[in-house]
C-alpha cells in the first residue's frame, strides 16, 4: 500500500494492512473503526480523514506496535 492515502470509506471489514515493519493490522469496521495491530491489541480510531500535505492523518487512541 506504499504511497497510497487512505480515507474511512476505504476501510473494509477485515481490510489488512502490511506496514513496512514485520506483522500487520486489520481493520474491524463493526461497530466503528478498530485496528487490530500484530500483538493482537485493539486501537480505536478517534479523528479520522485529516486532510495533510503529503496524505491523510487518523488519530489513534494507543500505539500501533509491529
Amino acid at each position: 500500500m506504499s504511497g497510497t492515502s487512505l480515507r474511512v470509506e476505504d476501510f473494509t471489514d477485515g481490510f489488512v494492512i502490511d506496514p513496512i515493519t514485520t506483522g500487520t493490522f486489520t481493520i474491524n469496521t463493526t461497530g466503528g473503526i478498530v485496528i487490530t495491530d500484530a500483538g493482537g491489541r485493539l486501537i480505536n480510531l478517534l479523528e479520522r480523514d485529516i486532510t495533510a500535505m503529503n496524505g491523510v492523518l487518523h488519530s489513534v487512541d494507543n500505539v500501533l506496535l509491529p
